[in-house]
């Protein structure tokens, strides 16, 4: 072992003189590289900074490599950038999201290089990665193949979906659904992982039906893409009217079908005689005020300060534009931003009729009621928005009064 101690001490010896900093010829410090350099991830990019070299004025080179630069593997890095001195700092675009290390060397004044790696000075020694950032487009699961075909009492639809994890979201309609106008007015019948390939729906036999499949992310960013025999069906498909299901989902589904209107019988359905009518059927017949009333009414409304009425405008609630909406919610937010927001107030009111022809829950059907009754207000038909204000007041009682108290003046002055 004595044999191996001179070597190993000129070994510790030049490791330590190697690790010194380097002297000129008065003895002052000489560095002739940068310091300080950071690399760090800055959305697409990594940007990279350093305090420039006190010593020498020179252009600043910046190499990238796979793994850690050093002596060994320096001449498989990849220089990158020159930098003039005086800017300390440079953005990588790598373009993908691989790990990385950095050197940052010094030009000499013969236009060679500086080839010294320190950690932590000039050349980092952890990996950085960009993290470009992805729209949800690029995310979204594209749709191809929809194949609809009658299988026993139902419709199955057969597809394929490029990327798993996704939801998808399939619709159906008597129309072809070609554009925005044909999604507004059909009805979402299902959502289901995008690695499902296969999807059967039960409708109403005797009627023609278009299909629809879209990635759900996509539609609620407003973002729709139409590609006839891919993602939506350009042949309807019916059931034969001898089947006999009648719009009811598939036992196997966990969607619950809108429940059946209820009936006001007028007649017995044994004996065809006239019914009692109910409470809620009885209105009373009109007549008119005695004078001794009229006059009292006359003196109240007297005392009452004359309103003096806001123009009424268009209001949309921020909770129906914003947030992660599906099925119905969905729907009725399109039609606010895609009709209703642009002025289109007759189209609005066509659009929410046809919404509102399917029963939806109770928090759906008031929101729908209170902007259909904005429609109606700014087309001209006071009664009917009328009715759809009282309806909707139920969720929203101080949204809708002030549209009740415009109303009001209007239908009196009507003749």
């Amino acid at each position: 072992m004595k044999g191996f101690r001179f070597p190993l001490t000129i070994a510790v010896m030049g490791l330590f003189l190697c690790s010194l900093p380097l002297y000129s010829q008065s003895g002052t410090i000489f560095s002739p590289f940068p310091s300080s350099l950071r690399a760090v991830e800055a959305g697409e990019g990594i940007r990279l900074t350093w305090r420039d070299s006190p010593d020498v004025l020179g252009t600043y080179h910046i190499f990238r490599h796979s793994t850690e630069i050093d002596e060994g593997n320096f001449g498989d890095a990849r220089e990158i950038a020159a930098v003039p001195p005086g800017i300390s700092t440079f953005v990588d675009y790598p373009g993908d999201r691989q790990e990385y290390y950095y050197a940052v060397l010094l030009e000499d004044p013969d236009g060679g290089l500086f080839e010294l790696f320190i950690p932590f000075r000039n050349k980092t020694v952890y990996p950085v990665s960009a993290l470009p950032v992805v729209s949800e487009k690029e995310l979204a699961a594209s749709v191809t193949g929809l194949k609809a075909e009658v299988r026993g009492e139902g419709i199955q639809l057969r597809f394929q979906a490029d990327k798993k994890n996704r939801s998808l979201t399939i619709y159906r309609h008597t129309d072809p659904i070609a554009d925005v106008d044909g999604l507004l007015g059909a009805s979402s019948i299902g959502m289901i992982e995008s690695d499902q390939t296969t999807f059967t729906d039960y409708p109403i036999p005797g009627i023609p039906y278009y299909y629809g499949i879209f990635d759900t992310k996509l539609i609620q960013t407003g973002t729709f893409v139409f590609n006839p025999g891919q993602n939506i069906s350009v042949q309807p498909v019916k059931i034969g009217e001898e089947a006999r299901r009648t719009g009811l989902a598939a036992p196997s589904l966990s969607l619950r079908s809108p429940p059946l209107p209820r009936l006001m019988l007028q007649r017995s359905v044994v004996s065809g005689d006239q019914l009692a009518p109910s409470l809620n059927q009885i209105s009373p017949a009109p007549r008119p005020m005695e004078a001794a009333a009229r006059a009292v009414v006359d003196q109240l409304l007297a005392g009452i300060p004359e309103k003096h009425e806001k123009p009424g405008e268009a209001e949309i609630l921020p909770s129906h534009l914003h947030g992660d909406f599906s099925g119905a919610a969905y729907t009725l937010s399109l039609i606010l931003r895609e009709r209703f927001s642009k002025g289109e107030y007759e189209e609005t009111a066509a659009a929410l009729e046809e919404f509102l022809s399917i029963r939806r829950e109770d928090s759906v059907d008031h929101a729908a009621r209170f902007y259909l009754g904005q429609a109606y207000y700014f087309t001209g038909n006071y009664r009917e928005a009328l009715y759809q204000f009282l309806t909707a007041e139920e969720d929203y009682y101080a949204e809708s009064q002030p549209w009740i108290d415009r109303i009001y003046p209007r239908l009196a002055a009507s003749p």
